[in-house]
């Protein structure tokens, strides 16, 4: 397979026929029949080649954090090495049409979040569990935006400085260097009801004495049936100025954000 592949990376996939692929591997097509029905079965092949790689074990002896960097910097690796390859799959089998191959690749991309999560858990433990989904959120973008560059603007990076740099860059999260705060909800934690907002904001209210007046037109909204989602993002900015930017205001802002998101 390892020939179809160059070939597909050299002719482009759409571009190349059974006949270019059989020739290539020294087999006759009735081999080639034998073994896929179709040039897309070896496609998928292929793809399958790629990710059971790509999810083999890494060292085991390596401390969490260690690992974290393996995986990330393994990514990196196995994107590189099939750059070509995805570039091609991707105009062949662009994601949302209907095929195999796509079906395969969204299935795998809930695995490869999975993979992500596991080890971001194990890497930074009780500590990351409460931000995993922010953490993998971030992982997921500082990952995709360097593979941008290196596969569809073909720029050659340190691979291994790199992977250091974003597992790195996930600690200063967790160890919530400045006024880092998570944004998703922990894993498994429903959002706070009205109700309780209500009460969180009451204590702010006895505490800040200079953000009474703000705190209590918040109140009065979260007291309705359907509190105007406008109004209390803008009292709730203001209330934030007001309090110098408040670690208990930011928490009240992203537990109001979270409630809205379940009243869609």
């Amino acid at each position: 397979m390892e020939q179809a592949a160059d070939l597909f990376q050299k002719q482009g996939m759409q571009n190349t026929s059974i006949e270019n692929i059989t020739s290539a591997c020294g087999i006759s097509k009735g081999a080639f029949y034998k073994y896929f029905h179709s040039k897309e079965e070896m496609v998928l092949a292929l793809v399958e080649k790629y990710y059971a790689e790509l999810f083999a074990p890494v060292s085991e002896k390596a401390d969490p954090l260690k690992k974290l960097e393996q995986r990330i910097q393994k990514e990196f690796d196995q994107a590189v090495a099939y750059r070509s390859f995805i570039f091609e799959l991707t105009l062949a089998f662009p994601p949302g049409s209907s095929s195999s191959v796509v079906a395969y690749l969204e299935k795998q991309h809930d695995s490869l979040f999975q993979w992500r999560k596991d080890a971001l858990l194990e890497a930074f433990g009780a500590r990351g569990e409460e931000m995993a989904e922010d953490l993998l959120v971030l992982a997921d973008g500082m990952i995709h935006g360097y593979l941008r560059l290196m596969i569809w603007r073909n720029q050659e990076l340190p691979i291994d400085i790199l992977s250091r740099f974003i597992v790195e860059a996930l600690q200063a999260v967790v160890n919530k260097e400045g006024k880092i705060r998570s944004v998703l909800p922990a894993l498994k934690t429903p959002a706070a009801s009205l109700s309780q907002l209500q009460n969180e904001l009451i204590k702010l209210q006895l505490q800040k004495k200079e953000a009474s007046e703000t705190a209590a037109l918040i109140l009065e909204e979260w007291k309705t049936e359907t509190p105007r989602s406008i109004l209390v993002d803008a009292l709730l900015k203001h209330l934030e100025d007001q309090t110098n930017q408040s670690n208990e205001v930011i928490a009240l802002r992203i537990k109001w954000a979270q409630w809205k998101g379940e009243q869609q």
